[in-house]
């Protein structure tokens, strides 16, 4: 549906279901696998994945049906419903480069500076995202001709080196592939014939495996030489070293390697526990007091300094799965474990629709501003579904996170605003008197 559709989405919808079927399918799969003593009880696997099978089908009824019928019906959900106020052409197509280079700095700059103040820390965050949401900007424009197809090698590079900066900086694979795979589906969607990504497809994915799975098994290790500074040539090559030397491809009946999707990547078990546990009442239904944390998550916390809501932790995890976790460990219960938390299954269809429907509303107009040329709104768009698409964490961290990234980008966006106009006044200014300005 997504390729059938490639004019009104830019891939949120299927990167939510990817990344949704890496923590529910994948476990579920090599469960069936004759040769793989499971690590848990298949039975709670079983019912947990049943669940999540009954999340995704809700989240397809929201984002296939129930959006494309109120788009239809609703006019004023058949155009984009946030300010459209292009910059001067001026400056149009600088801003790949302009966005790239503010979250380069973001995060090499920012995020170090403002560390210790939590709304200033979740404003660079998202500004951090600019670089992908620039790369886009530019590989959509070397389609449509607008860039030389000898800026892809600088592009290439630019995509690419941020998970290595994740990993060599701050010992996180996973925050560095989310958004380059966001940014590697974008650019699968643009492939007219969908039947010949099959192959790249399944290598790209073997290949995906190979290196998570060393991951899994390099992590302490790379944690040490990032964190604890304990390196003996320099972080950037003791870490290769380090993956290069645990490196193994990917063997599905090596049960070694099984072992780190069951136990580290798979969400069906604490998604079973949480189950089992609500039906024998070893713990009550939340009755949405998760869902009020989301949403009183919203108000700043410059003015709520008292907020009693924290990002991150594990406690919710461990009081609804019974599951203990490391101290200093952050663990989330991912949206279906805390929608099932608070109202069982009815909350996991319910919310999920709703999932599905903001996010192909998001998918839809980050497409349409795109098409158009107008850039500064794609930003606005396609910024809040890197929040929503973290399915491995709380839902107050995927409104935070979605929320902070649109006003983020709303500041940033006015800034670069006022500078054009500023530019372009001065230009005309200086035309009509008869002097120059170098561009």
């Amino acid at each position: 549906m997504s390729w059938k559709r490639r004019d009104k989405n830019i891939g949120g919808m299927l990167t939510f279901v990817i990344f949704l079927a890496m923590i529910h399918l994948l476990q579920a799969i090599i469960y069936t696998f004759p040769w793989y003593q499971p690590y848990y009880d298949p039975t709670i696997v079983l019912n947990g994945f049943t669940q999540a099978t009954i999340a995704m089908i809700a989240f397809s009824i929201g984002a296939l049906g129930l959006f494309p019928a109120l788009r239809h019906f609703n006019s004023q959900l058949q155009r984009s419903t946030l300010p459209i106020r292009q910059i001067p052409f001026s400056g149009q197509d600088k801003l790949a480069y302009l966005y790239i280079l503010i979250g380069i700095i973001s995060y090499f700059g920012l995020g170090l500076l403002l560390r210790g103040i939590p709304s200033a820390q979740a404003f660079t965050s998202s500004l951090i995202r600019l670089w992908h949401v620039g790369a886009i900007i530019w590989l959509w424009e070397i389609m449509q001709g607008k860039k030389s197809l000898r800026s892809r090698v600088p592009l290439v590079i630019v995509i690419i080196v941020w998970p290595v900066f994740t990993l060599v900086r701050d010992g996180f694979l996973g925050f560095g592939v989310v958004p380059t795979i966001v940014v590697g589906i974008f650019a699968a969607l643009r492939v007219r014939k969908a039947h010949l990504l099959i192959i790249p497809s399944l290598v790209i994915g073997y290949v995906a495996l190979s290196i998570i799975a060393v991951y899994f098994d390099s992590r302490s290790t790379v944690r040490a030489i990032v964190w604890a500074g304990e390196y003996t040539q320099s972080p950037l090559q003791d870490v290769y070293n380090t993956l290069a030397f645990n490196f193994r491809w990917f063997d599905a009946t090596d049960s070694t390697q099984l072992d780190w999707i069951d136990v580290r990547l798979g969400y069906n078990f604490p998604l079973g526990r949480v189950i089992k546990r609500i039906g024998e009442r070893v713990v009550p239904l939340g009755n949405g007091q998760t869902i009020e944390s989301a949403v009183l998550m919203l108000v700043p916390r410059a003015l709520w300094p008292d907020k009693p809501i924290v990002v991150g932790g594990s406690a919710l995890y461990q009081y609804y799965t019974g599951i203990p976790i490391q101290p200093g460990t952050s663990v989330g219960l991912s949206p279906v474990i805390e929608l099932y938390a608070n109202y069982q299954t009815p909350g996991v269809i319910l919310g999920f629709i709703l999932l599905g429907v903001v996010i192909a509303w998001l998918d839809y107009g980050a497409a349409q501003a795109l098409w158009r040329g107008d850039n500064l709104s794609f930003a606005l768009w396609i910024v809040p579904i890197f929040g929503l698409i973290l399915v491995q964490d709380d839902l107050l961290t995927l409104v935070s996170t979605a929320v902070s990234g649109v006003i983020s980008i709303l500041i940033v966006n006015v800034a670069i605003r006022t500078v054009f106009a500023i530019r372009e006044r001065k230009i005309t200014s200086m035309a009509s008197t008869g002097g120059h300005v170098k561009s």
